[in-house]
């Protein structure tokens, strides 16, 4: 009989032997797997919600995941160790914006209001554009239409060139600068001073001495000249020819 309970006591013993072993490599596999990637975290959320991820972080033995739906932005907490979901909290209503969606255009304004033509610079304006940017003192402004578009076009002169700028009517922008050379003409000469009868005068006593008689101003061939008739005591007479540009005594006629 006593040797019937210790074989009973010896296969318990065995048993519990076992039991333990095998609770001790479970334990031990459970203990020594590693923790789960952050890649393997994001793979495991997109298979399961299909959605894009926004942002993933660590913090200690949790992966926290932000992922975009189509409901808003939820943020999803993954165990390191054993890759479980710990919890799912929608954190946005917003939902994500596409480039399929469409924008508005001019056709869906409700109002279908005409496009208003844009505003045109005055004369004023164009010139003092041109003033500020290029330092230079305007001849002449006019407006004209090229190529269909309003333009000005202003002349500038500067000692021998004539400079056109062409200056878009709307937007004041210097389009196009054309510079020529100006061929000034020559300055007429000046008529030259006559002299005076008293000058002329003057100028016949010194030749001749005497008594003025008579004095006349003659032209020939273009050219102007004093006659002075001068009186001497001894009852001559004399005529002076006298330039009446250049004073210079021509000529001096004795009569007897």
């Amino acid at each position: 009989m006593r040797k019937f309970f210790k074989w009973r006591y010896a296969i318990a013993g065995v048993a519990l032997f076992i039991l333990g072993f095998v609770l001790w490599q479970v334990s031990s596999t459970l203990t020594s797997a590693e923790p789960i990637t952050a890649a393997d975290a994001q793979e495991l959320v997109q298979d399961i919600y299909k959605g894009e991820i926004v942002e993933i972080k660590e913090e200690g033995n949790v992966y926290t995941i932000n992922i975009q739906l189509d409901t808003g932005i939820y943020e999803i907490k993954i165990d390191r160790k054993s890759g479980n979901v710990d919890s799912m909290t929608r954190i946005s209503k917003d939902t994500p914006v596409t480039d399929d969606k469409e924008k508005p255009t001019d056709n869906d304004n409700p109002t279908d209001k005409p496009q208003q033509p844009e505003k045109e610079l005055t004369l004023d304006e164009v010139k003092e554009i041109l003033i500020q940017q290029q330092k230079i003192d305007i001849k002449k402004v006019e407006k004209k239409i090229e190529n269909n578009k309003s333009v000005y076009r202003a002349v500038v002169q500067q000692d021998n060139k004539e400079i056109n700028y062409t200056v878009d009517a709307i937007t004041g922008e210097i389009i196009n600068t054309t510079t020529k050379e100006v061929t000034q003409p020559n300055p007429e000469p000046k008529p030259k001073k006559r002299i005076t009868t008293e000058e002329a005068k003057a100028i016949a006593l010194k030749a001749v001495k005497g008594v003025i008689d008579d004095v006349e101003l003659e032209e020939d061939d273009g050219m102007n000249y004093y006659l002075i008739e001068i009186e001497r005591n001894d009852d001559e007479e004399a005529t002076v020819q006298i330039d009446a540009i250049t004073g210079e005594v021509i000529s001096i006629v004795w009569d007897d």
